[in-house]
């Protein structure tokens, strides 16, 4: 057990050494690229890896001191049990973790791909309105725009869920960005039917139609 705290104690200096790394090093790149990465980046890819969650390294460190003390009592011949800090607060299983909403994302974003159209439609029926829910679907059709089929992100498009004008965080393009980069007439004319602003401006001040033009898609 004390040999198991000590190793949680290294690994966490490691984990905080490699977070001030991620931060430095992106700091480095926007001021060379003149960009704004950083705070974005650090948390979409970084903060939100396992290894970042601090809460489960302390939650460890809390068990096996526990168990050190209650090694110690039976040592000494008494029979304790210690219980847990009271500041520890019982997970809420009526919630969705993090871990099942990614995974959810995943299913979705498969059967978007795979142009399972009833389950997308079943998944869109159950899932409410709120502000959370839209900007994930809105996500979740802007990283599938140019990989799904026609008749998937014809379902989406049918929802009140799916922001046709959502930007990317890092690069600011939405949906016609990214259709005006590849050519892809058929999503993009759902797309602006479905009122998709043609004069948004990404990252970089370019509409849709400078895409277009850079690429050469008439």
């Amino acid at each position: 057990m004390r040999l198991f705290n000590s190793d949680l104690d290294k690994l966490q200096q490691f984990v905080e050494i490699n977070q001030t790394a991620f931060s430095k090093i992106l700091k480095k790149w926007d001021k060379t690229s003149k960009s704004r990465t950083k705070e974005l980046y650090l948390s979409r890819a970084v903060e939100v890896q396992p290894c970042f969650n601090r809460d489960v390294i302390s939650d460890l460190s809390d068990k096996a001191t526990t168990s050190l003390l209650e090694l110690g009592a039976w040592a000494e011949g008494e029979n304790l049990a210690f219980a847990p800090s009271q500041n520890t607060q019982p997970m809420d299983r009526t919630q969705p973790t993090q871990q099942e909403e990614n995974d959810l994302d995943t299913q979705i974003q498969q059967a978007v791909n795979t142009g399972n159209i009833a389950l997308v439609q079943e998944w869109a029926d159950r899932l409410d309105s709120g502000s959370d829910t839209v900007s994930r679907i809105s996500r979740l059709f802007l990283s599938t725009v140019n990989t799904a089929p026609l008749p998937s992100q014809q379902a989406l498009l049918a929802t009140p869920i799916v922001n046709v004008d959502y930007k990317d965080e890092i690069n600011e393009r939405m949906c016609l960005h990214e259709l005006a980069i590849t050519g892809r007439l058929d999503s993009l004319t759902a797309a602006l039917e479905k009122g998709a602003d043609v004069r948004s401006i990404d990252v970089y001040g370019r509409i849709p139609l400078h895409y277009a033009c850079m690429h050469g898609n008439v």
